[in-house]
C-alpha cells in the first residue's frame, strides 16, 4: 500500500462523502444519463459535460421485486 495509493483512496472517500454541487442545464449542448439497478433499488444521474444536473433514486416496492 503505497502513498499514492492513501491519497487515491482518501480522494475516494471524500468524493463519496459530499454533495455533488448540482448545475443548471444548458438546452443547446448534450445530456448523459447513467442509470443502475438491483434487486432492491433504482438510480439514475443526468449530467452534461461531467457536473451533476440531478438525480434521481429510490426502492422497489414488495410487487416490483420479480
Amino acid at each position: 500500500w503505497l502513498d499514492e495509493c492513501e491519497k487515491s483512496f482518501s480522494e475516494l472517500k471524500t468524493r463519496l462523502t459530499i454533495t455533488p454541487i448540482l448545475t443548471l442545464p444548458d438546452s443547446s449542448d448534450g445530456y448523459v444519463i447513467y442509470c443502475d439497478a438491483s434487486r432492491v433499488c433504482l438510480g439514475c444521474v443526468l449530467m452534461q459535460r461531467g457536473k451533476v444536473i440531478t438525480y434521481a433514486y429510490r426502492q422497489l416496492k414488495v410487487h416490483e421485486k420479480n
